[in-house]
């Protein structure tokens, strides 16, 4: 009995394990803390909500946290210290696994010191509309923002402007579908946002209901889900009402009752659950207010009865529970903990004819305590949430088109808020975000306003085009004033200021701010701009200045006209170009005109022409009359070879003087010089080798005779071959020095040297041959013959030897007899000669000959 009833709840509890899906998280406001200063410890980050699970991470920009699951409505986190070193806004989202799961709303968390709510306005159209939402539609940590154009009405598509991050945007031209209300969340779970909306009928009071699939890029793709409801009028509030992992959308048609249309995780949507809830004159306030861990939602019905309205868990709700009165025409209802308890209170807008805001602290189990209604401005339509100042408590903004106001309402962190900090800026409604990554939470609002937080701007007047007039050439216009402002919240500073554009040499600027000023809010300075044309004819250029401010470098147009001055003194031709002409040598002048075209006479004081490579010869004399002209002839005389340049210069009383020319011409030679050996060794009968090279240079390519000089007595010196063209290029021929060879014998003269000691050594011989004759005169006989023989051996040995160092020493330094090299060290001269007429270029080069 047993093991049937155990099989079937362990099949019930796998089945449940599977069908069991993870909700898409919701992240509540506020974090805990809301906001921190730059350069602090790392701390524990708690996020409180709907739909956590086991598994569910804090995402800091994307990227996950160390997260610690509390409960289902509580995580935790440590934020390193690293991710506050600077100031900076964070998106703070959470992340569920699969089954499910998916990734939650966005809520910022500013990395700021307190500010002080000082607000710079950037409107860019008077259209009017009543909803805004911020979002990274790309991905790429700008934010964006899209706004409904007008709101309520039929033919308003949305219009999308992508952020750089700098404070400025980027306006996307798309034709999306006609829209009455629209969200932003990611229906097809491909991590890229998209927008649902619902396109209405004016005649027809129906609406359909269709789906932008975000590519990512800010651009998005329509699709139909062809599924109509009743006129809405109120907001579309996105939400995973059935906890399966997909994003829904919840609507509350003109007609009464909720409609929600279950997601199918691919962008498109299932026919609507219809919960008979009365009619609504507006709802949001989504978020679980009793604890159960389901999507509910706050409404306000036809008799201006705040409705708590319990969600089933699957889509569905139950009917509203009314607790207390608000005013007339609720244009927003907003959810946010505002005094800390962890519970999910309200704030509801009331427009016309109260004009007030209520605050709801809830009870936590769907119930609230009233608190008496603020009247605020003239004619309240819309509301956001934020910490603005960066202070850890929840503040207030209140749209108030009606006074061209917006206001900020500083939270006080116990559901009560101080007195409003007013914003001259109209709006519908807002939305909040940190665009230029301060730190700091800007504001947007519809249709393209924004204001942004404690930031320069850079501001010049007059702020398109300086118009400096006509002036003459080379002289300098009276100053322009220009005025340089800081028309934004925060301290401007000028990091640089500069001439740009097509004629900048043109204009001069003196400032009167300093070159890198500071100027506090609303402060200005002076910068005085002239204008010196350098040239007749229209002339322009730029004015910039870079700061720190929005929009920077911020530019001016500058414009003059330059005039022509009356005629001066002029040279014809400005550039003179010679033929090539050998070096050392004259070719005949080119002539250069002298023209005064004025109506007075020409004093000329010189005419000159430098460097020594050009001679003038002028024809000028003094003075010219008005309208003459002279010749002046010009010379080209090279003192080296290749490219030579110089300047004739006419010196005279004109204004423009000195009048100049610039003079070019080549001078033609050649270069001889040795190869990687200068210096050769032989002994008498040898011969030695080198290599010389002839180089042309300024286009010369004559024919070179060569020859060699120097070489010693009973030599040769050759040049091979004995003449070479260098035409373009490095030509080379060979030295050759052939020596003449030694031819001497054993008979030396007698006055050689060495003579005497021959002399000596057949004496020594002789004599030492007859003292041993002697010696032996008296030996026995039978000994004699042997020891004579001995004597006459050694006698012909020493006559040997003697003959053997007499022949020896017969060799000298004088290199033996017969008329050979004589020994010695001997200077070479290659000479290298073009002769034509009466040119005559010859280079020479020095070799060595060393004869042993």
């Amino acid at each position: 009995m047993k093991s049937p009833r155990f099989v079937c709840l362990f099949v019930l509890f796998a089945i449940t394990t599977v069908l069991a899906q993870n909700p898409v998280p919701l992240v509540n406001q506020p974090l805990v803390p809301s906001a921190t200063a730059p350069g602090g410890a790392g701390f524990t980050l708690t996020v409180n909500g709907t739909g956590f699970v086991t598994g569910s991470s804090i995402n800091w920009n994307g990227k996950p946290l160390v997260t610690t699951f509390v409960n289902s409505s509580q995580l935790t986190a440590i934020v390193p210290t690293a991710n506050i070193a600077t100031a900076g806004t964070a998106s703070i989202t959470v992340s569920s696994p699969s089954p499910g799961g998916g990734t939650s709303n966005v809520v910022f968390f500013p990395v700021s010191a307190p500010t002080t709510l000082q607000f710079t306005a950037f409107a860019d159209s008077a259209a009017t509309a009543q909803q805004a939402i911020v979002a990274d539609f790309t991905g790429n940590g700008n934010l964006d923002f899209a706004v409904n154009p007008c709101y309520g009405a039929n033919d308003c598509p949305i219009n999308v402007y992508l952020g750089n991050g700098a404070g400025t945007f980027q306006f996307i031209h798309q034709d999306f579908q006609t829209v009455n209300a629209f969200a932003d969340g990611d229906f097809n779970a491909d991590g890229k946002l998209d927008l649902v909306g619902t396109n209405c009928t004016d005649g027809l009071q129906v609406c359909t209901l269709y789906t932008l699939l975000g590519n990512g890029d800010g651009t998005f793709s329509t699709v139909g889900n062809g599924i109509t409801v009743p006129w809405v009028s109120v907001l579309v509030v996105p939400g995973d009402y059935n906890g399966d992992g997909k994003l829904d959308v919840a609507i509350a048609p003109s007609t009464g009752g909720i409609y929600v249309f279950l997601g199918n995780g691919d962008g498109t949507f299932q026919n609507a659950l219809i919960s008979n809830v009365g009619t609504l004159n507006t709802f949001g306030g989504v978020g679980d207010f009793n604890g159960d861990g389901k999507l509910d939602l706050i409404g306000v019905l036809a008799s201006n009865q705040l409705g708590f309205i319990q969600g089933n868990g699957d889509g569905t709700f139950q009917t509203p529970t009314t607790y207390y009165s608000v005013g007339a025409n609720t244009g927003r209802i907003l959810a946010a903990d505002l005094n800390g308890d962890g519970k999910l209170d309200l704030i509801t807008v009331q427009g016309t004819p109260t004009n007030t805001f209520t605050v709801f602290l809830g009870n936590g189990d769907g119930t609230f305590q009233a608190q008496t209604p603020s009247p605020v401005g003239r004619s309240l339509s819309g509301g956001g949430i934020g910490d603005l100042n960066a202070d850890g408590k929840l503040d207030l903004v209140l749209s108030d088109p009606g006074s061209n106001t917006t206001y900020i309402l500083p939270g006080n962190g116990d559901g009560t808020f101080q007195s409003p900090v007013d914003l001259s800026f109209t709006s519908t409604d807002g939305a909040v975000g940190d665009f230029n990554k301060d730190g700091k939470l800007d504001l947007v609002f519809a249709p393209t306003g924004y204001l942004l937080q404690e930031v320069p701007v850079a501001s010049l007047d007059p702020s398109t085009t300086v118009p400096l007039g006509s002036q003459m050439v080379g002289t300098t216009s009276p100053p322009y004033p220009m005025m340089l402002s800081n028309a934004g919240s925060a301290p401007l500073i000028v990091t640089s200021m500069k001439l740009t554009g097509a004629n900048p040499s043109d204009f001069a600027y003196d400032s009167m701010c300093g070159s890198t000023p500071t100027l506090q809010t609303y402060d200005h300075c002076q910068i005085n701009m002239t204008f010196t044309p350098t040239a007749a004819g229209s002339r322009s250029a730029s004015f910039t200045v870079a700061s720190n401010g929005i929009g920077s470098p911020t530019s001016v147009g500058l414009t003059g006209t330059g005039l022509a001055p009356p005629p001066l003194p002029y040279l014809s031709p400005t550039s003179v170009n010679f033929p090539s002409q050998y070096v050392g040598t004259s070719g005949l002048p080119q002539s250069v005109t002298l023209n005064n075209p004025g109506s007075a006479a020409l004093v000329i004081a010189s005419v000159t022409a430098t460097p020594a490579d050009f001679a003038p010869l002028s024809t000028c004399g003094n003075m010219i009359a008005p309208g003459g002209s002279c010749s002046i002839g010009v010379f080209f005389d090279p003192t080296t070879s290749g490219t030579r340049t110089g300047t004739l210069t006419v010196t005279d009383n004109a204004s423009n003087s000195p009048q100049t020319a610039s003079l070019t011409g080549t001078g033609q030679d050649f270069s001889l010089s040795p190869g990687s050996q200068t210096s050769a060794t032989v002994t008498p009968g040898q011969a030695a080798s080198y290599k010389v090279a002839v180089a042309p240079d300024g286009g010369f390519n004559q024919t070179v005779t060569l020859s060699c000089t120097g070489a010693p007595a009973q030599s040769t010196c050759s040049v091979s071959p004995s003449s070479v063209k260098p035409s373009g290029s490095v030509v080379t021929a060979t030295v050759t020095v052939t020596t003449a060879g030694s031819s001497a014998g054993l008979t030396q003269p007698i006055n050689r040297p060495g003579g005497n000691m021959f002399g000596s050594w057949l004496a020594l011989s002789g004599t030492l041959g007859l003292a041993m004759l002697v010696s032996l005169a008296g030996w026995g006989r039978e000994r004699r013959p042997r020891l004579l023989y001995g004597l006459a051996f050694l006698c012909l040995l020493s006559i040997g030897v003697t003959m053997s160092a007499c022949g020896g020493g017969g060799s000298g330094t004088g290199g033996g007899g017969g008329g050979g090299t004589q020994a010695g060290t001997y200077n070479l001269t290659v000479s290298g000669t073009f002769t034509s007429g009466s040119t005559n270029l010859i280079h020479k080069t020095n070799l060595t000959l060393v004869v042993q």
